[in-house]
């Protein structure tokens, strides 16, 4: 098939130990395109301080890096969008940026990893009807300005139509995972039997208070079992830990993307109590590290984890959490069986798999 000239891809955000971050799907995405394009070009945003070593690029990759503590600058921002056919982000433009983009994006697609439809009842949460507003705003401008918007899952794009999305202005394209990189290699030998992975970070929205609960349930039913965390904790969260004697959560801190594999390696199996995901790497890179997922119901995980096949969907409830764990950790005819099963449902999402999907609409759509 021949192969198209060059596209640009803009990531406005860089977080250097987020596997997930709207940069690392945008540089293992560029890798991918270099295939089918002659020439790439990526721009990112790496603030300032924040050391990051990004996978190495094909020579027709061009990597255009900006050192701003954020892109507050609207025409800094604009330039980059105009010139981009590709843009990634987790948060939506503000009504000034989205006014001044539209002339220019007849002919660019958005790739958004946040949440859509879901921000408004934040929004009218935390900021009352005028942040709803403002919420309701950003949306409308959305809806008129990109040619496609790329949402990673089922549900996501439920969520943009019911906020008046129109179906064909949307595209499910999943989020991929760089399989060599995830099955076989180096396993740590984490303590405890089992020893359970978790992945995030400790605030509400992404379940820690559920796990202090679900923790005090295991120290009855499995007392040897421990509770790897990996990610960002703040003094306040292991400050409660010590308060409330919780002792089989061992909290490691933010890795990088190229030691995650071997965290999910050394675990039996991963847990994800987050109550909101747009995609959810974690539970995909778990899986495609041969890892079941233990996962709260929290919108995408419907799209990668197939109850009781490779992995298991709870409420966010922690008795229901630690009845899994129980099953898994007792059951090891079902943890191999599980195992293999998440191997084989990550395939799919490997990044050449991905990045033909991607192709094809850029096909129709450039």
């Amino acid at each position: 098939m021949r192969r198209l000239e060059s596209i640009s891809i803009l990531s406005p955000q860089l977080y250097p130990y987020t596997v997930n971050a709207p940069s690392n799907i945008a540089y293992h995405e560029a890798k991918h395109l270099s295939k089918h394009f002659d020439w790439v070009t990526l721009y990112v945003n790496q603030p300032p301080r924040q050391a990051y070593t990004p996978p190495s690029l094909p020579d027709n990759v061009e990597l255009r890096v900006n050192n701003l503590r954020r892109l507050v600058n609207p025409s800094i921002f604009i330039k980059l969008v105009a010139d981009s056919r590709l843009v990634h982000t987790h948060f939506l433009p503000s009504p000034t940026e989205a006014t001044t983009l539209i002339p220019l994006l007849r002919s660019t697609i958005l790739t958004h990893h946040g949440s859509l439809a879901p921000e408004l009842g934040n929004a009218r949460r935390k900021a009352g009807w005028a942040g709803y507003t403002l919420k309701r705003l950003q949306l409308e401008l959305l809806k008129r300005g990109f040619k496609k918007i790329i949402v990673p899952s089922t549900f996501m794009a439920q969520h943009a139509e019911l906020e008046g999305f129109k179906r064909e202005s949307l595209a499910i394209i999943a989020n991929g995972v760089e399989l060599d990189l995830y099955r076989g290699g180096e396993a740590l030998q984490l303590e405890g039997e089992p020893p359970i992975l978790w992945v995030g970070y400790t605030k509400p929205s992404k379940g820690s208070h559920i796990m202090i609960a679900l923790s005090k349930k295991l120290e009855s039913t499995l007392p040897k079992a421990r509770i790897h965390f990996v990610g960002y904790y703040n003094q306040a969260y292991a400050s409660e830990l010590s308060r409330r004697s919780v002792n089989n959560i061992v909290l490691h801190g933010p890795k990088s993307p190229l030691e995650m594999p071997k965290y999910y390696r050394g675990a039996w199996f991963t847990l994800n109590p987050s109550l909101f995901e747009s995609f959810s790497m974690v539970t995909l890179e778990s899986l495609a590290s041969s890892r079941p997922v233990i996962t709260v119901d929290n919108g995408a995980a419907r799209d990668l984890v197939t109850h009781g096949q490779n992995g298991y969907i709870s409420q966010p409830d922690p008795e229901e959490l630690a009845q899994h764990v129980y099953t898994l950790s007792q059951d090891q005819h079902k943890l191999r069986e599980m195992s293999e099963n998440a191997f084989k449902s990550a395939q799919n999402y490997d990044w050449s798999n991905v990045t033909t999907k991607l192709v094809e609409l850029l096909r129709r759509t450039m």
